[in-house]
C-alpha cells in the first residue's frame, strides 16, 4: 500500500466577510476558534413503486450547518462580528455573512513560461516534463539564470478550490468562568457557490 494522504483539519481554511458585499473584507477564522464543523444535513424522500419490493430513496435538498466554538478574543474580528450578532440580537440580513471554506490541499495551478530574463530572488520557478495533457511541474530548488528559458511560473499561486456560502449566524451560547467563549451555528442560506479563493489577496472567484 502506498502513502495515504488524509486531509487534516488545518487544511480547511475558513474565512468570514466582516466587510460588505461591495467591499468584502475576508478574515481568517483561526485564532480563538476551537471548532468549526460542517454538517451537510442531506434530506431524502422515499417512494415505493408498485413493481418493487423495496422503496427507492433520493436526496432532494440540504440544510447545511457549520457549528462553531470560539474563545472570545477581543482582537479577532470574525469572533467580534459573531459576538455582536448575539449581543445585539440581530435578525434577518443583519445576522448574515458571506463565508468561505477553502481547501488548502486542493490547489489551483496556472503554469506559464516565465518572462524573466534572469532569476529573481524570492520567486518560485518550475521545470516541466512529460507530454501534453500529462505535464509534470517540478519546483526548482536552486534557480540558475543560465536555465531561465526553461522555467515556468505558477500564475495561480495561493489559490485553492473553495465554496462560498451565505450564512445566518446563530449565536446560541456565551459562557465561561475564567475565559469567556461563544458557540453557535452558521446556517446556510440557499446554495453554495463553487469557485476558487486566493488566500493572499482574499479574493473569491466564481467558477465557470
Amino acid at each position: 500500500m502506498g502513502k495515504i494522504n488524509v486531509v487534516k483539519r488545518h487544511q480547511y481554511a475558513d474565512y468570514l466577510n466582516v466587510g460588505t458585499e461591495s467591499a468584502p473584507d475576508y478574515v481568517l477564522m483561526g485564532a480563538g476558534f476551537t471548532a468549526i464543523d460542517e454538517s451537510p444535513n442531506a434530506k431524502s424522500e422515499s417512494v415505493k413503486y408498485v413493481n418493487d419490493v423495496s422503496a427507492s430513496s433520493s436526496v432532494v435538498s440540504y440544510e447545511t450547518q457549520f457549528s462553531f466554538e470560539a474563545e472570545q478574543i477581543v482582537d479577532e474580528r470574525a469572533i467580534a462580528a459573531l459576538y455582536e450578532v448575539g449581543r445585539n440580537h440581530y435578525t434577518g440580513s443583519e445576522a448574515e455573512f458571506d463565508y468561505i471554506r477553502a481547501e488548502l490541499w486542493n490547489a489551483v495551478h496556472d503554469y506559464k513560461k516565465t518572462s524573466d530574463t534572469s532569476t529573481s530572488a524570492g520567486k518560485t520557478y518550475f521545470t516541466r516534463s512529460g507530454s501534453a495533457g500529462a505535464y509534470i511541474y517540478t519546483k526548482v530548488e536552486e534557480p540558475k539564470t543560465a536555465d531561465i528559458a526553461t522555467y515556468y511560473e505558477d500564475g495561480a499561486k495561493n489559490t485553492y478550490q473553495a465554496r462560498k456560502f451565505t450564512v445566518s449566524a446563530e449565536v446560541s451560547k456565551v459562557s465561561g468562568e475564567n475565559k469567556m467563549s461563544l458557540s453557535g451555528n452558521l446556517n446556510a442560506v440557499g446554495d453554495p457557490v463553487l469557485g476558487t479563493f486566493n488566500t493572499e489577496t482574499k479574493t473569491f472567484t466564481k467558477g465557470a
